[in-house]
């Protein structure tokens, strides 16, 4: 017959694990979730009136992200900002971000140069 010492024991060490898994769970929501990105800077649609625009936004669960098919980096906090020079009329300016697994999301972003 066993005693309730080994009872506690057994209690103690589901519980234990069941926090294990609750909070590898928890980080593992990233992974999960795939890439994301937002873009804050210029709108879509937005009429500029400058040739020089600046691309700002947030950047998260990626291991690469470009700007029209170049590299580009972002800080510790997620957060890009770089220059673009655009053509007279219609643009079209694209982003895409990948994870380690591959996984791809892109924004394109269309402003009118004037």
């Amino acid at each position: 017959m066993r005693d309730g010492r080994f009872y506690l024991k057994i209690g103690l060490g589901l519980i234990g694990l069941l926090v294990i898994v609750s909070y590898s769970g928890y980080q593992m929501r990233h992974f999960l979730q795939g890439p994301r990105l937002a873009v804050d800077k210029p709108l879509n649609g937005k009429t500029v009136r400058e040739s020089l625009v600046s691309i700002e936004g947030k950047a998260s669960n990626i291991a690469f992200i470009y700007l029209d098919d170049r590299q580009i980096f972002i800080d510790t906090n997620g957060y890009f900002n770089e220059k673009l020079l655009l053509h007279k009329g219609y643009n079209i300016i694209t982003l895409e971000a990948k994870d380690k697994f591959d996984r791809l999301v892109k924004k394109h972003i269309e402003v009118m140069y004037e």
